[in-house]
Parts: structure tokens; sequence; C-alpha cells
């Protein structure tokens, strides 16, 4: 909903593109889902996820962890695990 209505911070845009290549989504799954984005173009948003993937420099960079996420203001939750991926594994058991 918020990817959606544009009202997606830089931060939330990033977390959310780790949080989906650290789960091994495909490129252009998230390419898609990133398409909803009212400011949508997609070769920078390719050219960014190559770049967060390694593909495209020496980094691969993994989703912060949920206390960077809350000091963003990104979270209201107190789920009791220390990392989104942690939380996601428990879910989908």
């Amino acid at each position: 909903i918020v990817l959606k209505s544009g009202e997606i911070s830089h931060s939330g845009m990033f977390i959310l593109a780790t949080f989906l290549t650290n789960l091994g989504m495909e490129t252009d799954k998230i390419i898609e889902i990133f398409s909803a984005f009212p400011k949508f173009d997609e070769n920078k948003t390719r050219y960014q996820l190559n770049f967060l993937t390694g593909e495209k420099g020496s980094t691969k960079y993994t989703c912060p962890t949920c206390t960077t996420i809350k000091s963003y203001g990104l979270c209201r939750w107190d789920c009791k695990v220390k990392h989104p991926l942690q939380y996601y594994r428990r879910q989908s058991r």
C-alpha cells in the first residue's frame, strides 16, 4: 500500500529490496513488485538491485536488523526477533 501510494522513503525502499533479495527472490519478480511505485523506473531499479546483490559492485547488502529498521521509524512491532529474515522464517514454517 505504501509502495503504491508513493509514500515510501528511500530507507524503506532499501529495506524492502534487501529483504527480498536476501530471501532469494528473482530480480524480475522484485522489479514487478516495485513497478507499483508511481515514480518507478525499471532501468534504475534493475541497476540498484544489481548493486545491492553485489552483481555490480563488491558488496552484497543484507537487510538491516530490526533495531535499525525501528530507528528509521519503519517498524512498530515488538515481535521479539532481531532480524526481519528471522521473523519471516519463523512465520513460514
